[in-house]
């Protein structure tokens, strides 16, 4: 089996836009806004999650320790690949 590859199919490097490095830079601070707003609102909604869930006070201290804890592990192994 003979294979031919004719020069004029192939494609060159992908080219970027100019701004893209900009671009790029906005959508991470937005996405890291977003990760520091959803953490900071989670202890906005604890009242509201106490109060539809009847949960004790010790009820919903542990259901914030899991989040704070969970994030923290995920934190601290996501520092090992820097």
């Amino acid at each position: 089996m003979i294979v031919t590859t004719e020069s004029k199919n192939r494609q060159g490097p992908a080219t970027l836009r100019p701004g893209y490095k900009w671009e790029l830079l906005i959508l991470l601070r937005f996405a890291f806004f977003l990760n520091q707003a959803d953490r900071q609102i989670f202890s906005v909604d604890l009242p509201l999650i106490k109060a539809e869930l009847k949960l004790t006070d010790g009820e919903l201290g542990l259901v914030a320790s899991a989040l704070v804890w969970t994030y923290g592990v995920t934190r601290s192994d996501s520092r090992l690949y820097r």
